[in-house]
């Protein structure tokens, strides 16, 4: 078995699955696989997640993606099952450490302690980290101020969340329904500027198209 075959499952796992939630990285980190069950008639993911914001459990429904590479289900599953093959039962934290020989929950220590979440729960910052090399290997380029104490560019799980509200936009699909599933607030401004930076380059909506120029 590849050794990396299930940090990848975990990866693309932890991708769709943030983005479908519209999960803030500290959100996607306290996932547990008891939090998510399967709908009825196959429809898809039921989750409960917990929105730290605003300090509750949000009811999330998770439908099948139109594309099977993207599809926040079949990822799910597929990371699942990656697990099972690596000998690893998957109960409590969904979203695991897992070292580049494939070892899940390695022992991590420092001065002689062993350090880390006991279960191997990955962090927020382990999930901001799997976002920035998924945007790394598309080629995005990071927004200023953006970027590493390196220089390299830096995304974050917040990017799931801003990329989702453009994606509504572009999609036009109705704002504040899009706005709740993404547990923003009635209303919300950092939601409605996602919104409109979206739609800048909207032929139906800027006016600067047709007119000339």
């Amino acid at each position: 078995m590849h050794p990396h075959r299930a940090a990848r499952a975990r990866d693309a796992a932890a991708l769709t699955t943030g983005f479908a939630l519209v999960a803030r990285a500290s959100e996607a980190a306290l996932l547990d696989w008891e939090d998510a069950t399967d709908a009825d008639d196959d429809q898809g993911l039921l989750y409960d997640l917990y929105r730290a914001k605003v300090t509750t459990d949000q009811p999330l429904g998770v439908p099948y993606g139109s594309y099977a590479s993207t599809c926040p289900v079949r990822a799910l599953r597929t990371y699942r099952q990656a697990l099972l093959d690596h000998g690893h039962q998957p109960a409590g934290p969904m979203f695991l450490r897992i070292d580049r020989h494939g070892r899940i929950n390695p022992p991590m220590h420092r001065v002689g302690r062993r350090i880390g979440d006991p279960a191997g729960r990955l962090t927020a910052e382990g999930i901001a980290d799997i976002v920035t090399r998924a945007a790394l290997r598309a080629g995005l380029a990071a927004r200023p101020g953006d970027f590493l104490p390196d220089g390299a560019p830096r995304w974050t799980g917040h990017s799931l969340r801003r990329g989702y509200a453009e994606a509504t936009r572009h999609a036009k699909k109705d704002p504040l329904e899009a706005s709740r599933h993404g547990g923003w607030a009635d209303g919300s401004r950092v939601f409605a500027g996602y919104h409109d930076r979206a739609a800048a380059f909207d032929e139906e909506l800027n006016p600067l198209y047709g007119i000339g120029l």
